[in-house]
């Protein structure tokens, strides 16, 4: 569970997450007898992929407050005794104080959504879904210059966002566990927002259309009247 909510967070604010609970370790002496007990905090790590930070868990590794660090890379686990807790937040704090965690990524196809013309390279890619995993993972996507406006723009049983791009009628952008003030952010009645987005491409099951799954957007400009 501790895992699930730090990957949660961590996908919210692009930032390492811990999440840890209070532990109690049994202290032996020579003769394996209990003589004290040490409280611990234990618990799950999810970090982004940022260049300057590829591996959360060797960052932790290296800090001299943390007993043990286990997982990959970027989704592990942790373990600090109390006694030295806040020094770890004070090591932590000290050693990611200019580390940059804008969100960076290395894509493979760029797309302008004024010029248009990518529907069917989004079916071929859509059609090799069967093939991507962890190790050959889907090509990432950026469009472009997409116009948003309260005509092409649509909050689905209230969690789904999509997308219609002008002059692409036959794709959708598809974004999951959007939340109303994220959709707000995105509406406007009488002008229009432009967003730059990166995602995946996929098939909708119900219509066989292709779709781009966004996994991340920025808004790059705003209209106040949009004709």
């Amino acid at each position: 569970m501790s895992g699930l909510i730090a990957n949660e967070l961590m996908s919210d604010y692009k930032k390492p997450i811990l999440i840890l609970s209070e532990t109690k370790h049994d202290v032996l002496d020579d003769d394996g007898n209990v003589v004290d007990v040490e409280i611990w905090w234990e618990g799950s790590f999810r970090g982004p992929n940022v260049p300057q930070l590829e591996s959360v868990k060797d960052f932790f590794a290296g800090l001299p407050e943390v007993e043990y660090t286990a997982g990959h890379a970027n989704a592990g686990g942790v373990g600090v005794k109390d006694k030295n807790f806040d020094s770890f937040i004070a090591s932590a704090n000290a050693a990611l104080k200019d580390v940059e965690f804008t969100p960076s990524y290395k894509v493979d196809f760029i797309y302008d959504a004024r010029i248009g013309g990518f529907k069917n390279d989004f079916e071929s890619l859509a059609d090799y879904k069967h093939i991507w995993g962890q190790e050959v993972e889907a090509p990432k996507i950026i469009i472009e210059n997409i116009n948003v406006n309260k005509d092409n723009l649509a909050l689905m049983k209230g969690t789904t966002m999509k997308i219609i791009p002008s002059g692409q009628p036959e794709i959708d952008l598809i974004k999951f566990k959007v939340s109303e003030q994220e959709y707000e952010t995105l509406y406007s009645e009488a002008g229009c927002v432009t967003i730059t987005v990166l995602g995946v491409c996929e098939r909708n099951t119900y219509n066989n259309r292709p779709q781009l799954i966004i996994k991340d957007y920025v808004i790059t400009n705003r209209c106040d009247y949009y004709f």
